[in-house]
């Protein structure tokens, strides 16, 4: 086609003043392995075990295992490789004596794996956690269903359930204790409950009976006010 000022535009894949000359578009390398030139156009071919992609430019490995020939069986997996394919055991199994034989990683591996309970299965493994817990994210550890609920007033004990510090009690923990009114108190004259505590008063005329520091001084035998604290509890 040529312009008012007589000058040539050429179509794709020629060139020259009046555009006759085929353009060498492999010059310019637009194929990924072999650029083959052909009179006014082009076309891209690939090296062994690669073939074109749909682009017409670029070529994509050949992945052997995705034939329809290609049957590896049960219990294998298939490798593709430029040579073609290999069929080896599959994860989860080992070879023995030619066959693909599932592997106990249970037995193997034990506590590496799963923290409380390991179930083997053919080719895999589950773990499971015990009643008191449930399985984390990572598939492997179990988390104390008590951690979900615990407060500053409780702790789990050995079998994973939610038990109260002295001074609480409730489902949660949350409720103070009443010792005055249980008479669990050790006062020997006046208790005053507090929050997840008590503490122990003298009538007049008496004072708290000095005693070591070890010891839970609830008698009286002077005018002095004590308070009966948890950690007094636990010395």
């Amino acid at each position: 086609m040529c312009t008012i000022e007589e000058v040539c535009l050429c179509q794709a894949g020629w060139t020259g003043s009046t555009c006759s000359q085929d353009l060498d578009e492999c010059l310019d390398s637009p194929c990924e392995h072999h650029c083959i030139n052909t009179v006014g156009s082009f076309y891209c071919n690939c090296s062994e075990h690669s073939r074109l992609s749909e682009n017409g430019l670029s070529c994509d490995e050949i992945d052997y295992c995705e034939t329809s020939e290609v049957f590896c069986g049960s219990n294998y997996a298939c490798i593709s490789h430029v040579e073609g394919h290999t069929c080896v055991c599959g994860m989860g199994f080992q070879e023995k004596n030619g066959d693909c034989l599932d592997i106990n990683e249970c037995e193997i591996y034990g506590k590496s794996l799963c923290e409380d309970i390991c179930i083997n299965s053919i080719g895999s493994y589950e773990c499971q956690c015990n009643d008191s817990k449930y399985l984390g994210e990572n598939h492997r550890s179990c988390i104390n269903k008590c951690d979900d609920i615990l407060n500053e007033h409780s702790f789990c004990n050995y079998d994973g359930k939610l038990s109260c510090l002295p001074g609480f009690k409730g489902d949660f923990c949350a409720d103070d204790v009443n010792e005055c009114e249980d008479g669990s108190h050790k006062c020997h004259h006046l208790c005053i409950n507090l929050h997840g505590s008590y503490m122990c008063e003298c009538r007049k005329g008496f004072q708290l009976m000095q005693r070591s520091l070890r010891a839970i001084n609830t008698g009286c035998e002077g005018d002095v006010t004590v308070f009966y604290t948890l950690k007094n509890y636990f010395l």
